[in-house]
């Protein structure tokens, strides 16, 4: 059973539609969190969402929790429509999308099989795209808290300027870790930075391990210019106590 909106944490509604969030929903339980956490931050930032669902299954709600979102957010605009291809029309809505939401985990055998996709989606999206998973007080937004952790790649510079609006429309702390994931081995020898490097660089899950606290921890696609999930984005939608989002 689906949770009731009740335990939502109410929040200025922004009057003026300024974007389109996609969210896929599969009946799933983390596919109905996506969807709450789409409406909520359509709810904040003035948006509107474009839902991409699949056919309701013998044990699932008809509308797939629909019902939910719009009576806990009203004046959101919601557009439904069926995904026949999955992969496929998601990919599509990126490119008309501001942002895509998915939940970290589906059905298994589910009409949309969304948790299978959630790496391939993130890696081929023409938007950002967040991964709903953790704790529930994170996916509730109870913490109040963004965290943001840029690197040192090309688009650091994103990533601090996307956290800081995520905490603004959001009414939340903002918090910045500056911290550089170990570059993998190469080989059978390994690659390893120097030691007087060595206290600057930490592992990636140590890294996602700051997330502790925060309602959404916000990360670049990649390290470099290549469409590579980059360490820690990987590490992030693997295994972050909160949601995921990721830069495009």
């Amino acid at each position: 059973m689906y949770s009731t909106v009740g335990s939502e944490i109410p929040l200025p509604r922004v009057s003026t539609p300024v974007g389109v969030v996609v969210v896929g929903v599969d009946g799933s339980t983390w596919g109905h969190e996506a969807l709450m956490w789409a409406a909520r931050h359509a709810w904040t930032s003035g948006s509107r969402v474009r839902v991409l669902r699949g056919p309701a299954g013998p044990d699932l709600p008809a509308d797939l929790g629909l019902s939910h979102a719009t009576h806990g957010y009203p004046g959101v605009g919601f557009d439904v429509r069926r995904a026949g291809n999955p992969m496929a029309d998601l990919l599509l809505a990126t490119r008309s999308g501001d942002l895509l939401v998915l939940g970290h985990r589906g059905l298994r055998r589910g009409p949309l099989e969304i948790g299978g996709m959630v790496q391939p989606l993130v890696a081929a999206a023409e938007c950002d795209v967040v991964i709903v998973r953790g704790r529930h007080a994170a996916v509730r937004g109870e913490n109040r808290c963004v965290l943001a952790l840029p690197g040192r790649g090309p688009r650091a510079g994103t990533v601090r300027s996307v956290a800081t609006e995520l905490a603004r429309v959001q009414h939340s702390g903002l918090h910045v870790e500056c911290l550089e994931p170990i570059p993998p081995r190469r080989g059978s020898v390994g690659i390893l930075p120097g030691p007087d490097r060595q206290s600057d660089l930490i592992q990636p899950h140590e890294v996602v391990a700051r997330c502790t606290g925060a309602d959404v921890v916000v990360v670049a696609r990649t390290d470099t210019n290549s469409t590579r999930l980059g360490l820690v984005t990987r590490a992030a939608i693997q295994h972050a106590p909160c949601p995921v989002y990721v830069v495009h």
